[in-house]
């Protein structure tokens, strides 16, 4: 499978903007995967750092909404009551 980088989301809109890296605050870039035999292109963001990622998805705006999605972050009183 053949891949390329395909940026960033520093020259992108704010509402398309990638969000640092939520377990390490690295980088992250969009990846876009070419399978062989002209199999649907795979776009997945994932840290240049803790290479974690968003999953792959048929279409860039799909992989950046999901690698922006963040779990609000509960305090102690409303983990343990």
């Amino acid at each position: 499978m053949m891949q390329s980088k395909h940026g960033t989301g520093d020259t992108m809109s704010d509402s398309k903007k990638i969000l640092p890296c939520p377990f390490c605050n690295g980088k992250a870039e969009i990846y876009m995967h070419y399978p062989p035999f002209g199999r649907r292109v795979r776009i997945t963001v994932r840290c240049t750092q803790c290479r974690a990622n968003s999953g792959e998805w048929g279409m860039i705006d799909k992989a950046i909404e999901a690698w922006n999605r963040r779990v609000p972050v509960k305090d102690e009183y409303e983990v343990y009551g």
